[in-house]
């Protein structure tokens, strides 16, 4: 993992709110979460898409459609582990 982007998709205010968004609401499409910000929907698929790559949500195919979940024990992990080098 590298913990540059990590910690810079963590450090954008929408995605704290994306991230926020998903714990509340899990598997929720897009949509859902576009309209629950104040950004139009191609800024927060943005957002949204780099929380994807660095592992903290995730997305799941339903039917025709993909629903977002939040990978809590991703976070998680990483977050431990970077507080455990720091300590060495």
């Amino acid at each position: 993992m590298n913990f540059t982007d990590f910690f810079a998709a963590l450090g954008s205010q929408p995605r704290q709110k994306i991230i926020k968004i998903l714990q509340k609401s899990p598997g929720i499409f897009m949509e859902e979460i576009s309209e629950k910000m104040p950004l139009n929907f191609f800024t927060v698929r943005h957002h949204v898409m780099v929380l994807v790559r660095v592992g903290i949500v995730f997305p799941k195919k339903d039917k025709n459609f993909v629903r977002f979940f939040l990978n809590q024990k991703r976070l998680l992990e990483n977050l431990e582990y970077f507080s455990k080098s720091i300590q060495k």
